[in-house]
C-alpha cells in the first residue's frame, strides 16, 4: 500500500515523500501520470539516487542534497546517510522504486485514488485543523 513508502498526515513512511498536501501542487492529470508511469516526471525532491562506496557497497534512497563535496540521502531503510564524494566510487540518479499501477487496476479505482490524492490540501485560511 502507499503508506509503506509515503506519509499522509503523519502516518506512513518518509521514504517516498510526504503526500499530505499533494493536491496543492499536482493536477489530477499529473497524479494519473505519476501513478501510471512513476519515472516519466519526477519532482526534484523525490529523485532516487545511488552511491557506491570505495569498498564497493551500494546504497540507494531519496536524494536530499548533492553539492560539490558531498551527497545526502534518505536510504531505503529510512536512515539519513551522508557521503563525501571523494570517498565514493560512483554516484548517480536511478529509476524511481515506485511501482506503476498495473493493468489490474480498474478505471474507477484509479479515479478514486486520484480524487483522494487531489483532496489532500493545506487547510483553508481560518479553518480549524
Amino acid at each position: 500500500d502507499c503508506l509503506s513508502c509515503h506519509m499522509v498526515a503523519g502516518q506512513g513512511s518518509p521514504l517516498g515523500g510526504e503526500l499530505s498536501r499533494i493536491g496543492d501542487s499536482r493536477t489530477a492529470g499529473e497524479l494519473i501520470q505519476s501513478l501510471r508511469a512513476p519515472n516519466a516526471v519526477v519532482q526534484p525532491n523525490q529523485r532516487s539516487y545511488a552511491v557506491t562506496t570505495s569498498a564497493g557497497t551500494t546504497i540507494s534512497g531519496r536524494l536530499l542534497n548533492r553539492d560539490a563535496f558531498s551527497v545526502q540521502l534518505l536510504d531505503d531503510t529510512g536512515k539519513l546517510r551522508s557521503f563525501t564524494l571523494a570517498d565514493l566510487r560512483e554516484h548517480t540518479f536511478v529509476a524511481s522504486p515506485m511501482p506503476a499501477l498495473g493493468a489490474d487496476w480498474m478505471d474507477q479505482d484509479i479515479a478514486d485514488l486520484v480524487a483522494y490524492l487531489a483532496s489532500l490540501r493545506a487547510p483553508a485560511q481560518g479553518a480549524k485543523p
